[in-house]
């Protein structure tokens, strides 16, 4: 999970999310900088809380749609609402 979805892959990891799947989710989705992962690449980026660190904090923060599963490289998630760069003004 990292700080800006406008960095790609020099973003600042912030956080993590432990689990996966149901696990996890996400306040909505914003088309920003790419983000490449092996041979998957994509623009869109998701915002979340992360788990608690090892303080016992949690951070909101940024995670590539790269790791989602299913879906092609630079597709948006069909479940997500869209947001601006900090994650308000979700909407569908």
């Amino acid at each position: 999970m990292y700080d800006s979805p406008d960095k790609g892959n020099a973003a600042h990891q912030v956080g993590t999310l432990k689990g996966g799947d149901s696990h996890n989710w996400f306040v909505g989705q914003a088309h920003r900088s790419n983000y490449v992962h092996g041979s998957d690449t994509n623009h869109w980026w998701a915002f979340t809380y992360s788990d608690k660190d090892s303080s016992g904090r949690s951070h909101w923060g940024w995670v590539p749609e790269t790791f989602f599963q299913g879906g092609g490289n630079d597709v948006p998630d069909a479940g997500l609402v869209l947001c601006d760069t900090n994650g308000n003004a979700c909407h569908s």
